[in-house]
């Protein structure tokens, strides 16, 4: 665990710093400016719960690690999207990631529903 410790708090440090060159060195008029600055946060908020979880395992820590994890890689598969249809300028491209956002929202609201209610089992995942 202290390995995992160290390895967190130089992720969240990293994430930071990054974060913080984003901000002050990309354009104000990058449509993206926004998403990766949301992104970043999300990244630190990651960060930060791993380096409490792995300082202290208390049910708490462990659910907020990984929903905050499983939510990241969600954001991520979002962006990926974002970035390829936010050139086209047609409508159903829109359409396409405005539903695909919402649905991978309510995938990851009912998915760390049934882990924190239902039963918090990592073997679910694998299945």
């Amino acid at each position: 665990e202290l390995g995992s410790f160290i390895a967190s708090i130089i992720n969240f440090s990293t994430n930071l710093y990054m974060f913080k060159k984003l901000k002050r060195e990309v354009f104000n008029a990058s449509i993206l400016k926004n998403a990766y600055i949301l992104f970043g946060l999300f990244s630190i908020n990651t960060w930060f719960w791993s380096i409490l979880f792995h300082a202290k395992d208390t049910k708490f820590t462990e659910i907020m690690n990984y929903s905050s994890t499983f939510f990241i890689n969600i954001i991520q598969i979002d962006l990926f999207l974002f970035r390829f249809f936010i050139s086209k300028q047609s409508i159903w491209s829109r359409i396409f990631l405005c539903t695909f956002i919402s649905l991978s929202i309510l995938f990851f609201l009912s998915h760390i529903h049934h882990m924190i209610f239902i039963k918090f089992d990592y073997n679910y995942n694998i299945k």
